[in-house]
């Protein structure tokens, strides 16, 4: 009797563990509409947007896709998904956060930016007079939506300048961190 109490516990543990094992599928990033105005509300057609995703526990590489706005100002990603085991992702977070002890390194990570020639991204407190509502462009590795929209408030710089409160020089081009 022992025996195949003994037979039956291995049975059970053997089908959790393939359980846990067998890839199901995960949103990595939603379907994401994004729309781009500038400070005076207008909306802005031809802007680039970039989105960006990955699965930090087993993805050392992120994804990126660059859209250009329609005539409306606007520009539509797909649901990004990824199929995994459960293990896999616990034990590749275990690992990633040996490496990197940060919550941001492990699991799903997706951002969104808009940039354009001669415009510029406002600081959130510089939006307060502003006849457009800010919303933010990232997506905690923690939250899980299945859809996001997202508006993005461009300032149109002085000439010759870009980027965050138009401080960088127009055409700067970053340079990868060592």
């Amino acid at each position: 009797m022992r025996a195949f109490i003994n037979k039956i516990g291995i049975l059970l543990v053997g089908i959790v563990v393939v359980t846990l094992m067998y890839p199901v599928e995960q949103t990595i990033a939603p379907e994401w509409q994004v729309t781009v105005v500038d400070d005076k509300g207008v909306r802005l057609a031809n802007i680039h947007v970039r989105e960006t995703w990955r699965q930090g526990s087993i993805e050392e590489n992120g994804h990126e896709e660059v859209l250009a706005t329609d005539a409306n100002g606007s520009v539509h990603f797909p649901k990004r998904t990824l199929k995994s085991g459960y293990l896999q992702r616990v034990f590749g977070c275990i690992r990633k956060r040996r490496i990197v002890p940060s919550e941001a390194s492990c699991g799903p990570q997706a951002s969104v930016w808009a940039f354009g020639p001669g415009l510029g991204t406002l600081h959130e407190e510089d939006t307060k007079d502003s006849p457009v509502e800010f919303v933010k462009n990232e997506l905690r590795p923690d939250t899980v939506v299945e859809r996001q929209t997202s508006l993005f408030l461009l300032h149109h710089c002085p000439p010759g300048r870009i980027g965050v409160g138009c401080k960088l020089p127009d055409g700067y081009v970053p340079t990868a961190s060592r």
